[in-house]
């Protein structure tokens, strides 16, 4: 799971991208600004192997990737100094 975070563009998720779509007052489940309506861009990733959708949740005020959700995990997703991606797993509520 790290492969992800270390490179968002990573060649996975692109050719797994199943749908990306706008929510302009889409509730946020982590992080700071937990429970406001903000808009954001959610990208629903298909993994046939596993049969699962995960979900990318995007910030479109700043463009930053803001949580990585699974079938059991949401994973924050946070930029240290030196501008990568990491992630900080939370189980799901």
């Amino acid at each position: 799971m790290n492969n992800l975070y270390s490179d968002l563009n990573s060649e996975l998720l692109e050719k797994n991208i199943e749908k990306v779509w706008f929510e302009k007052e889409d509730k946020l489940i982590r992080g700071d600004k937990k429970g406001e309506l903000v808009p954001n861009w959610i990208v629903a990733i298909d993994f046939p192997l596993f049969e699962t959708t995960d979900f990318l949740t995007i910030s479109d005020q700043t463009g930053e990737p803001l949580y990585f959700q699974t079938k059991h995990r949401v994973y924050e997703i946070f930029k240290n100094e030196e501008g990568k991606y990491y992630s900080k797993i939370e189980e799901t509520e």
